[in-house]
């Protein structure tokens, strides 16, 4: 491999795991509390790392995300905990409280707080009519 390939690769894989560690960083912050280990379990894989020690806060822990299936220059964020799922897209029991999607929408493409806030709490609103039909 040349130099510029190899310089090009890092430089891509560099990008893309800050990128990844920001984004799983504001999913923390917008993830719900109760034990902690929803927002201890929030993290980053790459194919060459996982386990990326992204917190030190008290609570329960995960263990590391998969790396299956990953290529170069591509990462994994979220979390392995069963409820991850429940809490971001809500249950028929229990209403959704988004946070790695609202993350992507801060992080990724460049929302602002009061452009996504007024995303989410107008999904929750709407889901909240259709369920009293």
């Amino acid at each position: 491999m040349t130099r510029v390939k190899q310089a090009i690769r890092e430089a891509s894989e560099k990008l893309v795991l800050e990128m990844a560690i920001k984004l799983a960083n504001q999913a923390k912050l917008l993830a719900p509390v109760d034990l902690g280990q929803l927002r201890n379990s929030i993290s980053v894989a790459t194919k060459n790392q996982t386990g990326i020690e992204l917190n030190k806060h008290a609570g329960e822990k995960a263990p590391p995300l998969e790396q299956t299936g990953l290529k170069e220059a591509e990462a994994y964020v979220g979390s392995n905990v069963e409820h991850a799922t429940h809490q971001e897209y809500g249950t028929m029991y229990q209403p959704a409280q988004p946070f790695l999607r609202p993350a992507k929408e801060l992080v990724l493409d460049g929302a602002t707080a009061e452009q996504v806030m007024k995303k989410w709490n107008a999904e929750a609103m709407d889901r909240l009519v259709r369920s009293e039909r």
